[in-house]
């Protein structure tokens, strides 16, 4: 019992003026102890001090508050009791007297001394608040994280990359709830010696040629044999590409990192950033550097071509009339950048291109470009159905293909050369010679390229004279040719002349081994600043 309750009813008749009660202590106020185990001896710990802000304002003025901590740790054993000495860190929390964004200190120090695999640990702080100030004061520091470290005895963990990184624990960082870590890497790749003969050891390199070919002998991602693979064509490929545009643009800068793509779309995707286009010819895998030619290799006309499967759309149905082209620029932190053409951002509806693996500015202008002059300079498309040499046709190749839209034709094939005069062939189709018209003929020789020349009546509808002998020798069916050697007959500037086309897609063969194609029309325009970086 304590006599002085009867204070305020005796003294005060049971009520007194406002009080204002302030309860103090002088002894240390800690957090923890905390114990931690690991199975490795910890020998190391990472401890997060976070405040929300640290600064005083008397509303005049903003100034900088620090908070000193003191932090310690010590073994304990099997039985939990501690034991050995108390290793005692002391650090600051700096404030700003400029920002009121969040203030840390990371606490980052090696426990030294004969290692254990249980420790516990407590924290305190050292400065005291300054209750004399006037005005607002932001000082509160807060325990946050608590890491325990052991070395890491292992070289490497396998088939797998191990990374460890630090993120500042700002407010932006700290808003982000799943944060993704973005690193440039260089990947190690075996080295070319000669033929299929790679080195064991690894070397850093972003060549086109060296990721193809590890990409096709990867057991996990090709998994093709070497003799499956025409490294002297993919090799060669590559210095032909630095060869036309006078720089090294063959390259592919990209993690491929889902495991849910083809073999063929990982091909497709490190090629195209190069220019090029992988295919197959039988089982054995190549490149075809798609760029500006006069060459064309294979000839389509009715001869070839299922009868009324073609189908002509002139003009270009594409509603864009601009490109913006999105690349990695590592000049700018490699962050995404963009190409517009036209450069003004006049466009209204522009094609927008996402790349994947081009970090080179030259080499996201040609492939800009080269989108732009197919946007511009596309005015006819056609599809149809070929026979079974259409297989030859690789994506992105030229090729020749008579306009057989139409209900006449002036194309076929050669049934016959005259004996006594080998420029003399005699046509499978009657041909309606004009006196005083220039006449063209396209040959599809038997080395699988096309080959233009003049032309002129034999003497009758089914006979024509050639300007020269062809570069092969004509094959008929009389002479038991299994794909004799055909032809289209161009008059003057005749829409039914045959006309240059790049394959676009090439569908399946049927079952009946006839292959769907579509294409557009060829232009020089295309590639018309392929050479804008040539020395």
């Amino acid at each position: 019992m304590n006599a002085d309750w009867t204070v305020l009813a005796n003294d005060y008749g049971g009520e007194t003026v406002t009080l204002f009660p302030v309860i103090a202590t002088t002894a240390e106020r800690w957090i923890g102890w905390v114990t931690v185990e690991s199975q490795r001896p910890i020998r190391r710990i990472i401890a997060n001090m976070v405040a929300a802000a640290l600064y005083a304002d008397n509303g005049q003025q903003q100034y900088r508050r620090n908070v000193d901590f003191r932090f310690e740790a010590q073994r304990v054993d099997v039985q939990g009791n501690p034991y050995g000495a108390v290793h005692a860190f002391e650090r600051t929390v700096v404030g700003s007297a400029t920002s009121r964004s969040t203030r840390a200190y990371t606490l980052n120090v090696e426990l030294v001394n004969d290692p254990s695999n249980r420790w516990r640990f407590r924290a305190r702080r050292l400065t005291a608040t300054d209750t004399d100030f006037e005005g607002t004061t932001i000082d509160e520091v807060k325990w946050r994280d608590l890491y325990a470290c052991g070395y890491v005895d292992q070289l490497h963990f396998g088939d797998v990359t191990t990374v460890h990184a630090v993120r500042l624990a700002t407010d932006g960082a700290l808003a982000i709830k799943d944060p993704k870590l973005n690193m440039l890497v260089t990947r190690n790749l075996p080295r070319r010696i000669s033929g299929s003969e790679f080195t064991t050891e690894l070397f850093p390199t972003n060549s086109l040629a060296d990721i193809l070919s590890a990409v096709c002998l990867d057991p996990l991602i090709g998994n093709r044999t070497p003799d499956e693979v025409d490294f002297d064509n993919i090799y060669q490929t590559e210095q032909e590409i630095k060869d036309y545009f006078g720089i090294d643009v063959a390259q592919f800068n990209y993690t491929i990192d889902k495991d849910n793509l083809s073999f063929e779309e990982i091909l497709t995707m490190i090629s195209g950033a190069a220019f090029c286009r992988a295919y197959r010819r039988g089982s054995v895998i190549r490149l075809y550097f798609e760029r500006a030619t006069d060459d064309s290799t294979l000839l389509f006309n009715h001869r070839n071509k299922i009868p009324g499967s073609e189908q002509r759309t002139e003009g270009n149905d594409a509603e864009n009339d601009g490109i913006e082209f999105e690349w990695i620029d590592p000049n700018n932190n490699d962050a995404p950048a963009t190409i517009y053409i036209p450069e003004d951002r006049s466009a209204v509806n522009p094609k927008r291109i996402e790349s994947v693996g081009v970090r080179l500015s030259e080499q996201a202008w040609i492939l800009a470009w080269r989108e732009y002059g197919k946007l511009m300079y596309q005015d006819c498309a056609t599809q149809f159905t070929g026979l079974p040499e259409a297989n030859l046709l690789i994506p992105s190749e030229r090729f020749l293909n008579a306009d057989n839209t139409r209900g006449r034709s002036q194309d076929g094939e050669f049934i016959e050369v005259d004996e006594d005069d080998p420029l003399l062939v005699t046509l499978s189709q009657p041909m309606q010679w004009q006196e005083g018209q220039a006449y063209q003929i396209f040959i599809q020789n038997r080395d699988g390229y096309v080959e233009r020349m003049g032309v002129s009546s034999g003497g009758g509808a089914r006979w024509a004279l050639l300007e020269r002998e062809p570069r092969t020798p004509i094959l008929t069916r009389r002479t038991g040719a299994y794909f004799p050697t055909t032809y289209v007959i161009g008059v003057g500037t005749s829409p039914r002349q045959a006309r240059a086309f790049i394959l676009g897609e090439k569908d399946r063969a049927n079952a009946d081994g006839t292959v769907p194609l579509r294409a557009i029309n060829y232009d020089d325009r295309y590639y018309e600043h392929d050479l804008d970086f040539h020395p």
